[in-house]
Formats: structure tokens, sequence, C-alpha cells
């Protein structure tokens, strides 16, 4: 998950610059600590791409001068980032991956690859749902990181001195570049304004593809995807629909339970809709599919009760217990969209004649078994699903949207966890020196 990943990239690389591990790395943790930087530096360039839109021209049309830099700090970042001095290390990451580093700082460097590889990945899904708040609090993480790597290149300079390393000229030459003043003033713009927590976005995303359980953040990522899962899907056993729907009512049953005191609205409302998905029956012997059915949405609710299983066993007066309340009020929120897509779901298969029904013993004069019309009364997983969601209204949903959602992600946002980052140089013994060096 973007937002996970972005706040894991920025503790790697705080916890690099206050313990100046990188000026002690022999030759192969520098080797990581290139990679490293190089993933960062790289991440930085795209997700600024894609969040603005915007491509910085030729360097030769570009004019670095202080109204430049105060004018349009953003598009500044964007042409500093990419005339940056590169470097190349020696070993690529798919190499290393066989094999991480030991040496802790080297294996900072390492994670922090990872983690810049993902965030740039994974923004593109995420992209569709930003607001333009949202997409100023990514501007102003990207601002915060790429002001770090300034600071640890310094770090990596000392190094790559000390080990001769080819890296040492583009090292040395990133002292004088723009780009720790350019994300300063980048800074200064994005937080002159609100910066909303990325955990805010409830807008559902457009990929499928199943999340791995991970943490907090992961199983309100699972939960958003689900009703796209359910709707995308051609084909859909009704054991897929009833797992799904009985997954539904045990992950609501504990938030009722764990939110009965700090939110009693949501428990609520998450008690009411899990008392009637619990009816459901994931093997109904009234229904059956006649096709292959897709199994995205049983995978999901799969990882999504080991969210619950690993949920139980947290503390809820501790700060991880904390994360877990912020997570399931938002799983709270996401359930209505989950329960509208199990009866459009369930509506379109049997519209679409992909499931057989059995009336076998409920009406005389029905067949064993048969394709469902009008005419016939719904099956009885369908009505039970009508039932859950009867218990969403309106009315009630726009009431319980009025209580304000915590972020359920508990490392913050690199904006925040790299604020301390700062430069710094030695001072001369007297204001008037001229020459006071280009140290970082």
């Amino acid at each position: 998950m973007y937002r996970a990943d972005a706040a894991r990239l920025a503790i790697e690389l705080g916890t690099l610059a206050i313990t100046g591990g990188s000026k002690a790395l022999d030759a192969d943790g520098l080797d990581v600590a290139l990679l490293g930087r190089t993933s960062v530096l790289s991440s930085c360039r795209s997700i600024l791409t894609t969040v603005t839109g915007q491509r910085p021209g030729p360097e030769s049309e570009y004019t670095r001068s202080v109204r430049h830099l105060m004018e349009a700090p953003v598009i500044n970042l964007q042409r500093e980032l990419g005339s940056y001095p590169t470097t190349e290390a020696q070993t690529p990451l798919s190499d290393r991956m066989t094999a991480p580093p030991t040496d802790e700082t080297a294996l900072a460097w390492y994670n922090a690859a990872k983690h810049a590889e993902l965030t740039s990945h994974d923004l593109s899904d995420l992209l569709s749902r930003l607001e333009d708040g949202h997409r100023w609090t990514v501007v102003a993480d990207v601002a915060a990181v790429a002001r770090t790597v300034y600071v640890l290149d310094g770090h990596l300079l000392e190094a790559a001195e000390r080990l001769q390393s080819p890296a040492a000229d583009a090292l040395r030459q990133s002292a004088t570049s723009g780009l720790p003043y350019a994300a300063e003033e980048t800074l200064v713009l994005a937080r002159s304004g609100q910066l909303p927590d990325l955990d805010t976005i409830i807008e559902a995303p457009s990929a499928t593809m199943p999340v791995q359980f991970n943490g907090p953040a992961a199983a309100v990522e699972a939960q958003s995807r689900l009703p796209r899962q359910l709707l995308d899907a051609e084909d859909l056993s009704p054991e897929a629909i009833g797992i799904t729907a009985l997954t539904q009512a045990r992950i609501l049953a504990f938030a009722a339970q764990r939110l009965s005191t700090d939110d009693p609205f949501r428990a609520t409302l998450a008690a009411d809709v899990s008392n009637e998905l619990r009816l459901v029956r994931a093997n109904d012997p009234q229904l059956a599919s006649l096709a292959p059915s897709d199994h995205k949405a049983m995978w999901q609710s799969r990882e999504l009760l080991r969210y619950v299983e690993a949920a139980a066993q947290v503390d809820p007066t501790t700060a991880a217990g904390r994360v877990v309340r912020g997570s399931l009020l938002a799983v709270v929120d996401r359930a209505p969209d989950v329960v509208s897509a199990l009866v459009k779901a369930t509506e379109r298969q049997l519209a679409t004649r992909r499931w057989a029904v059995s009336y076998a013993g409920d009406e005389p004069d029905a067949p064993m078994w048969g394709i469902w019309t009008e005419a016939l009364e719904p099956p009885r997983m369908y009505t039970q699903l009508q039932r859950a969601q009867a218990t969403l209204s309106p009315d009630r949903l726009h009431l319980a949207s009025f209580p304000a959602l915590p972020r359920y992600t508990h490392e913050p946002h690199p904006h925040e966890a790299l604020a301390d980052v700062q430069r710094t140089r030695p001072r001369p013994p007297t204001p008037g020196r001229r020459n006071v060096g280009l140290d970082r």
C-alpha cells in the first residue's frame, strides 16, 4: 500500500540521517546504499510526474533563479530531481533480494530501495482517488524525502572518498544542487494549507487484485477492493457469495465489540448488519453454479479473516490497539458498499442464468433444479442479503459519516516523520567570514 510503504521508507531514511551510519559503510554496503539512493530518487521523480501530470522541459530551457524557485517550487523540484547527479550500483535489487545485507546500515538502504519501488508502483491505482488536498500531501512527502536524500549524500560522500569509489564525483557535485532549496520551498507551499492523511481516502479503488494481509492498512484496502472484486467477476458461485457474506458478518461483529465504547453509533450499525449476514449460508443446498467461479472475493475474505484473528490478539488499550480501532472504523464505513455489491452480484448471477435453483420441498409443482425466473420466489440467499442491505438506510449512513475517522496507519507520513531532518553546516568563528564551505 502506498501510504504504508511511504511511511516505512521515511522511517528508514530518517534513521539513516540520525545515526550517520552511512559514513562508515564498507564497499559492499556502499553499493547497497547507492542502489537505495537510485531507487528513492527514481521514485521521487516518478511520483511527482504522476501526481502533478507535468513533465519539466529540457534542462537547457531552465534558468535557475530565486524568482523561479519561489514562483513555481514544485516544477522546480521536478527539474532539480531530473538533473540531480546520478550514481550506479554494481548489484541490482533483484540480485540483492536473494541475499539481503546483514549490516544494519546497508539493510536500511536495502529496505529503502524496496519501499521506494513499492510506493512508485502503488500510486498508479491510488491516483484516480486523490483529491487536491491529498495530492499536496504526496508532494510534501516527496519534498521531505528528496531533502533527506540530499543530507544523506553528504554521509555517503565520506564513505565514497574513504573507499575511493567512482561515485564520489557525483556525490560531490550534488552538494551544489538546488534540490534542497526547491524541496524547502515546496514544503513551505504545501504546508500553507491542510495536508489530509491518505487514510481519509474513501473512494473505492479500481484494482481487483486481492491484498495480502500484513497489517491494519492492508485490511482496509482489502475491504475497499471487495465491491469491485464482486461486481467485476463474470461468474461467482453461491459459495463465493456466501463466504464473503459470512466473513463480513464476523469482521463486523468484532468491530461492534471493539467499538462499543468509543463509537457506539458505528458499533450498533456493524452489529445490525452482522446479525443479518450471519444467517446467509455458505453452502446453500438451494443453489448451484453452472460455471467455474472467480475466486478473488473468496481469497480476499480469507485475508480479512486473518486480520480479525490477528487484531483479536491486540490489547485495545495499547497504541497498536488504537491503530486497530482506527482500521475497524474504516472497515465499518466501507461495509455498506460490500453489502450492496453482494446483492448486485447475486442479482446478476440469477438474471444471467449462471445459477441453478432448487425449490424441491418448497413448492409442490417446482422442478428439482431449474433456472430462476421472476415468476418464482427469490432464493433464500438473495432474500437474506436484501435484509442485510435494508439495515443500511440512507439516513442512517449519513449520520454515521459525522464522527471523524482517525488514520489507521500507525506510522506518520514522510513529511511528518522527516520534519526534523535538517541540513547542517559547520559554523565559522565569525559571521563575517565569506567562505563557509559546502558541507551539508
